[in-house]
């Protein structure tokens, strides 16, 4: 019925958890030189797909700084990577154990460790394992209450996977509470609503996303209207497309270091 959900649920999901890494290096305050010269070097190296180079230099802090998980998560990112490159169509039973031992780390270390967990739910939705992907994203949220991306993970769960939409329009719902100006939830929250035949409440979310500016949302949403329910797409047409418009996405703060072992642990 939703020939899009599947293929965005890799985007939102399985998708972001390489680029949430901006975050986990918040908590920078009199670093060793050396430490934080090996660490913006690996964060460059990632960004230029330079894996192995990234591996090498996370490693080497590791050894000398091993309580810090936010550099476990930035090395389960690499891990994963290299994981997708050589397999790019594995199988459920092709997890990637070298990332997912990394972000279980993580969040041993601090087990409030939000991006730990949506990391580990995100590995798990991918492969078609909703469970799981469930537990860590409920997780993440438990840790942080404002995690956009673990809510709208745990949308595309119910959605996409579990075929519960009345549940999914619960999470996205959520997500637009966290930011209502974050696109990606509007667009979950009206498939939720079609997908529960509740296309007079997919309305708001489309005009929303018509203000936007995302317009190619709101008209794949449409079509999907006009083919669920004929006639349907001629009351979605959003009355606000010509209100000014927002392209704000939501702020990343900047690449550093975090200020210690014992600074991690207690984020």
């Amino acid at each position: 019925m939703f020939p899009r959900s599947q293929n965005r649920i890799i985007c939102l999901v399985l998708g972001v958890v390489w680029i949430f890494w901006p975050n986990w290096f918040a908590l920078a305050a009199n670093p060793k030189d050396s430490l934080e010269t090996d660490f913006n070097e690996g964060i460059k190296c990632l960004e230029e797909k330079d894996y192995e180079a990234a591996a090498a230099l996370f490693e080497k802090i590791i050894k000398t700084n091993p309580n810090i998980p936010q550099v476990y998560n930035a090395l389960g990112v690499v891990y994963l990577q290299q994981h997708n490159n050589l397999l790019p169509g594995s199988s459920e039973e092709e997890l990637p154990q070298d990332a997912i031992a990394q972000f279980e780390k993580a969040v041993e270390i601090n087990p409030k460790f939000s991006e730990g967990y949506h990391n580990l739910a995100s590995i798990y939705t991918g492969k078609n394992m909703p469970d799981l992907g469930e537990e860590y994203f409920l997780k993440a949220v438990e840790s942080d209450p404002k995690f956009i991306k673990a809510y709208l993970g745990l949308g595309w769960v119910y959605l996409s996977q579990k075929q519960k939409p009345f549940e999914a329009a619960e999470f996205f719902k959520k997500a637009t509470e966290v930011d209502p100006k974050y696109a990606d939830a509007q667009y979950g929250l009206a498939m939720a609503y079609v997908a529960s035949g509740k296309n007079e409440l997919a309305l708001r979310p489309i005009s929303t996303l018509y203000s936007l500016k995302r317009n190619d949302l709101a008209a794949s949403i449409e079509d999907l209207m006009k083919k669920t329910t004929p006639g349907a797409s001629s009351q979605a047409e959003p009355s606000v497309a010509e209100q000014p418009s927002t392209t704000e996405q939501p702020s990343q703060s900047r690449k550093r270091f975090p200020k210690s072992a014992g600074a991690a642990q207690a984020q």
